[in-house]
């Protein structure tokens, strides 16, 4: 049993859904050059999401929903740099827990992952900017990578 577990989360989708959740598992079996190939199964939801804004020429459009398409995105906005960046990342401010839990969830519906996953990753980026180790260094890795290729 322990080799059919072994060998289905080795598969490459397996592997891509594994490391959605958990972005260093099982990086060690990733072979060197890898390292800055694009795993395109794991940012599906990403371009899914995108995508999903092509839709526009089967459904139609109205005033109404451009306004409610324009306010989520601000409020999406608004969750990843207000909360998901100044405080989870950097504890800028004080909150109740259920403002923490909204904004977490509306941050979460602009697809970029949950906010302790960005927050340990911008922390790492703060460590080490500009360094090998900075995965978001735009003058290192260059303008795409450093902002969804990593």
């Amino acid at each position: 049993m322990a080799g059919f577990i072994k060998s289905f989360l080795s598969s490459s989708p397996a592997r891509a859904v594994i490391r959605w959740f958990d972005t260093e598992a099982d990086i060690e079996s990733l072979p060197v050059g890898d390292a800055k190939k694009v795993d395109w199964l794991r940012i599906v939801p990403l371009i899914s999401m995108h995508l999903m804004c092509l839709g526009v020429f089967w459904v139609g459009w109205s005033w109404t929903a451009v306004g409610v398409a324009t306010l989520l995105y601000f409020m999406r906005m608004f969750a990843i740099t207000g909360f998901y960046h100044r405080y989870f990342s950097h504890k800028a401010f004080k909150t109740h827990r259920l403002w923490e839990f909204i904004f977490g969830a509306a941050g979460n519906a602009s697809v970029q992952r949950g906010p302790l996953w960005w927050a340990a990753h911008h922390r790492h980026h703060h460590r080490y900017t500009d360094q090998e180790n900075d995965v978001h260094s735009p003058s290192l890795h260059g303008f795409w990578w450093s902002h969804i290729g990593w």
